[in-house]
């Protein structure tokens, strides 16, 4: 049960909608686009810029993240309605690697607590899941170990 007191991810979807994890599709500039400004915005977190889109120290970084996300590969999660026009998406979250580690996962706040970051991982989304447990990360900082420390536990 998430903070909402949700069960799961469907009593969440409206009827017929549903969530698929799947490889980002470079051919729609939107899923890269997202993958590299929410890393960019995560890891170089600017508390005093109080502007939409990006802070100086954020820009300096894009770059970077660009040439990473290009060199790595990177599976969204993407909710998915009868209705939706073939070549778009609306990413729910993402899980990006580079060499077999772990570089960013990160999934919009409204959707945590579903086991969607497990889902990313490559796993079943459940708690104790071997895909979070067994996930190597690039940076191991102490979000992610208590992320880890939490879902990886039974």
């Amino acid at each position: 049960m998430n903070r909402w007191g949700l069960k799961s991810l469907a009593d969440l979807l409206p009827d017929g909608a549903r969530v698929v994890i799947r490889p980002m599709d470079p051919r729609i500039p939107y899923e890269q686009s997202f993958v590299v400004e929410a890393t960019v915005k995560s890891r170089h977190a600017d508390r005093t810029w109080p502007h939409a889109g990006l802070s100086p120290l954020q820009k300096e970084h894009r770059a970077d993240t660009e040439r990473e996300v290009a060199r790595g590969r990177s599976m969204v999660a993407d909710f998915v309605t009868a209705t939706q026009a073939p070549g778009t998406s609306t990413l729910l979250g993402f899980a990006s690697w580079l060499s077999e580690r772990v570089a960013m996962l990160y999934v919009k706040r409204d959707f945590r607590g579903y086991g969607l970051g497990g889902l990313l991982l490559g796993g079943d989304g459940t708690k104790g899941d071997v895909a979070v447990t067994h996930a190597l990360p690039l940076r191991a900082n102490r979000c992610w170990q208590r992320w880890v420390a939490y879902h990886g536990s039974t």
